[in-house]
């Protein structure tokens, strides 16, 4: 969760060097390879002869909504809010996710959860509202793009839940991430001007730690941890990864929050980690 959570204070460093959209890039589709030459390494691995077309099809949308929505918004959105609040807002998949799995999957909805979900949603309104007072604004437009990647996110989520049961992990992941990640890159060199790209040694660095630490070897650890432990166990400390956010935020950055931005955050913690106790 540390790791995750350290991915934005090492994003708002590496944006002083190159464009966004490269950089989320060269984040995704790297750790992807990563993740599928692992997989093709291991005996229990499924060949890709075996994958159907309908696979393939989810696999693409996954890495439409999971990787290049959902980090086309983090790397956007993190340099126009900062770091601490966009590890915040861009964590709140707990709310869409139940919220979409009740009107789409049919799952249960009991009041505890309807508590947290509002609680949630509660501190998104206090962080925005004085922005929203203060008319169109960077910081309020970061907000917007945060949140549309926190459900993109959501809604791949949901999508995947029943392709996990079925499919291996290391090759989903893999191939979400390449396709993703290869949308993004194409965008970029459409959109962006990526030969201004510095590549200095922080650079290199924050692209090493991103793709092959906050990606790759994450995803891997968290793969191996889901076959000792319940998901919804390891999910439950799914809320420390914006709170190290914030922490990084002021330690490396000094960032500083008003007074309805830490209330914001606060209330934002509580719904996520009432959300996941509840699973």
């Amino acid at each position: 969760m540390a790791i995750w959570g350290s991915s934005y204070v090492i994003i708002k460093a590496g944006l002083q060097y190159t464009t966004p959209i490269f950089f989320a890039a060269i984040r995704a589709f790297p750790a992807g390879l990563i993740i599928l030459l692992l997989s093709s390494l291991r005996s229990d691995s499924t060949p890709l002869l075996r994958k159907t077309a309908w696979d393939w099809f989810m696999v693409s949308m996954l890495g439409l909504f999971c990787t290049t929505a959902f980090f086309w918004a983090m790397f956007v959105g993190t340099p126009l809010v900062g770091a601490g609040l966009a590890a915040v807002l861009i964590n709140t998949q707990p709310f869409f996710v139940a919220a979409i799995a009740y009107f789409f999957l049919s799952e249960r909805f009991g009041w505890r959860k309807a508590v947290h979900l509002l609680t949630g949603f509660s501190g998104v309104i206090l962080i925005t509202w004085p922005k929203i007072e203060g008319g169109f604004s960077a910081d309020l437009l970061g907000i917007a793009i945060l949140l549309a990647g926190s459900f993109a996110f959501s809604v791949g989520m949901v999508l995947s839940k029943p392709l996990y049961h079925r499919l291996d992990l290391y090759w989903l992941t893999g191939w979400q991430l390449v396709v993703g990640g290869g949308v993004l890159l194409v965008a970029a060199f459409l959109l962006e001007d990526v030969f201004s790209t510095l590549w200095t040694l922080p650079l290199v660095a924050a692209v090493g730690y991103l793709s092959l630490v906050s990606t790759a070897v994450a995803s891997l650890v968290w793969f191996r941890l889901i076959r000792f432990y319940p998901v919804s166990v390891l999910a439950s400390y799914g809320f420390l990864i914006p709170l190290f956010g914030i922490i990084f935020a002021r330690v490396f950055y000094n960032e500083e929050f008003t007074l309805w931005s830490i209330s914001g955050m606060a209330l934002i913690l509580v719904g996520i980690y009432g959300i996941e106790r509840s699973r």
